[in-house]
């Protein structure tokens, strides 16, 4: 009897646009949305145990957070969607700064 092996892959939108995420990164030619190449979205990795309030990621809220989100902002790139809703635009400015001055990492 010979052995088979058998692979499914496991078709995901883990970001909601409605397009599944292996086309969007197939479709990429910069790199830009699967920047270390595993086929997954960077975008959805990098929310997974993400705290906005810290946004440069060094384990405090402080000042460079807000430095670092308003250049991130200002440039329109996705992780300045703090608010998922699928736009960099004045609401995330607003979800930023409510969790930033509160001191949390709770959205």
């Amino acid at each position: 009897m010979q052995d088979f092996e058998f692979s499914f892959d496991v078709l995901s939108d883990c970001n909601g646009n409605l397009q599944w995420d292996d086309e969007e990164i197939a479709q990429d030619i910069s790199g830009y949305l699967d920047h270390d190449h595993d086929g997954r979205l960077d975008y959805c990795q990098f929310l997974a145990g993400y705290c906005f309030a810290d946004f440069n990621m060094d384990g405090g809220i402080e000042g460079g957070d807000i430095e670092l989100f308003f250049l991130v902002f200002e440039l329109g790139l996705w992780p300045a969607d703090v608010n998922f809703d699928g736009a960099v635009e004045g609401s995330d400015v607003e979800a930023f700064f409510v969790a930033w001055q509160a001191g949390t990492c709770d959205p």
